[in-house]
């Protein structure tokens, strides 16, 4: 799955999961007002356990829903755990809570109506159950769903003789939402009606183009599997169900191991797939489904195995108490840390600092670092008084030629300027050079006075020839004001 189609799936569950916060907040709510009340009417009473049938299907879903964000998000689990905890508490105490209100509310009129109670008694001996606690995942209306729904209630409710036909509907129309609900919200919950709405479900529904379309897009459309126990789990579920359902179909599902081996293997992480070739080649004949299915059930078991031991590691290590190796660290490392505090003198300017972290030190020249290293009997390589170049433990050296010494010491190659010869050089050949102008230190009127464009036309020449100023006297100057210019080889 390309990044972009992950992050949108994850949203739509986690805004799918938000909903039912907000339903299991407002049904807190009313067992809140309920638990506050004085006396609560029976009828009170009676919608409590409609809601509190709905509630734990609720609750069902829920855990589903948890379980593929779960699978997404493998890169948060933990906080996809912690949320998990957080939801399934507040659940357990909802659904706790509303079944004391329902048994402390319900006594009283059990004792005050003893015949009704007796009537209701043999009501439920009859039907083996209490009619709230029938628990069904709810339909929305998707195609991928309705083969499961139909199935379950079918044999629970819609079989059952012993149920009357009003509390089918009833259950029926407790377990509907979304588009489902829609189909059947114009009917109203009468014994007459339930065959009808059954009716009106079935043709909506039962549509097997349809119902064969969405199985296989869900079977070929799958996600790429992740590298953990979850995921590996969830495509054999996910392959197998709908594998079912289109055998129920009337598709020949039993011949499509080869097509399904290959479509799934092409979704597998890098090293599962890598496994399942290497567990492939020891197969003689064609591998089939089992097989497959049984190499993902045995790679899943795997990574199971070591996250138990990877969470065993942690709790084990969080618990432990302080082995005699590491108490003698930690007496070491304090031993360590009083002996660093006591005050460093800098053996410079006696400051709180070492001798190559001192500015007045490094504000010297080389020479008188060198002297004062001399003098003050410092290691040359470490520049402390109590070490030598010898014995020094500190590794390293010069920064600048590698050597056995500290870099603020290091004495550069150059020559110092103060001490180097400086070489003379004698001017007398000049004076049997013939000049163009002998008289040119002598203060004088100016022969002429050059342009900024004539200039740079000379300057800017490649070898600053005086062609240009030659060619300008002559035809721009009278021969009085013309310079006498002597060849020169530049």
């Amino acid at each position: 799955m390309e990044k972009e189609s992950f992050d949108t799936a994850l949203r739509e569950l986690t805004s799918k999961r938000s909903s039912f916060k907000g339903r299991l907040t407002k049904f807190k709510n009313t067992l809140e007002i309920l638990s506050n009340s004085k006396s609560i009417p029976q009828v009170e009473i009676s919608k409590l356990s409609i809601k509190l049938s709905r509630f734990e299907g609720l609750f069902t879903e829920f855990d589903e829903l948890q379980t593929q964000i779960e699978i997404l998000n493998v890169d948060s689990q933990e906080v996809e755990l912690n949320i998990r905890d957080i939801l399934e508490q507040d659940f357990c105490y909802c659904i706790a809570t509303a079944q004391q209100l329902i048994a402390d509310n319900s006594s009283p009129r059990k004792s005050s109506h003893s015949c009704c109670s007796n009537e209701d008694d043999r009501d439920r001996s009859l039907l083996g159950f209490k009619l709230p606690t029938i628990q069904i995942t709810k339909f929305d209306g998707s195609y991928y769903k309705w083969l499961e729904f139909k199935d379950i209630f079918t044999s629970l409710v819609h079989d059952n003789n012993k149920i009357k036909d009003v509390h089918k509907f009833y259950y029926l129309n407790s377990y509907l939402e979304g588009e489902a609900a829609r189909v059947i919200s114009n009917l109203e919950v009468v014994d007459k009606n339930y065959v009808k709405a059954w009716q009106l479900l079935c043709e909506r529904y039962d549509n097997k183009r349809q119902l064969i379309n969405n199985h296989l897009k869900a079977l070929f459309n799958i996600d790429t599997v992740r590298e953990s126990e979850k995921s590996l789990r969830f495509i054999i579920d996910h392959i197998s169900k709908n594998l079912r359902a289109l055998h129920t179909l009337g598709l020949p599902t039993e011949s499509w191991d080869m097509i399904i081996i290959f479509i799934v293997s092409q979704k597998l992480d890098a090293t599962t797939a890598l496994k399942w070739e290497e567990c492939r080649s020891n197969i003689r004949d064609l591998p089939t489904l089992h097989d497959f299915f049984e190499f993902l059930r045995n790679r899943a078991d795997v990574f199971e195995t070591i996250n138990k031991n990877k969470n065993i590691r942690r709790s084990s290590s969080a618990d432990m108490p302080c082995s005699p190796k590491h108490k003698f660290q930690t007496s070491k490392s304090f031993a360590t840390t009083s002996s660093s505090t006591k005050a460093i003198a800098c053996s410079v300017c006696k400051g709180n600092h070492r001798v190559y972290e001192c500015l007045a030190f490094k504000a010297k020249s080389i020479r008188d670092r060198l002297s004062l290293v001399s003098s003050l009997n410092l290691c040359r390589n470490c520049l402390r008084n109590n070490c030598n170049v010898e014995h020094c433990r500190l590794p390293g050296g010069c920064k600048i030629c590698r050597q056995r010494h500290n870099t603020l010491i290091h004495v550069p190659e150059s020559v110092d300027e103060s001490s180097a010869p400086v070489e003379t050089v004698s001017m007398s050949s000049l004076s049997s050079t013939e000049l163009a102008d002998p008289t040119f230190n002598i203060p004088s009127e100016p022969d002429m006075i050059l342009g900024a464009e004539l200039f740079w036309s000379i300057i800017g020449t490649e070898h600053h020839s005086l062609d240009l100023l030659v060619h300008y006297q002559a035809h721009h100057l009278p021969k009085s004001r013309r310079a006498a210019w002597t060849d020169i080889n530049v």
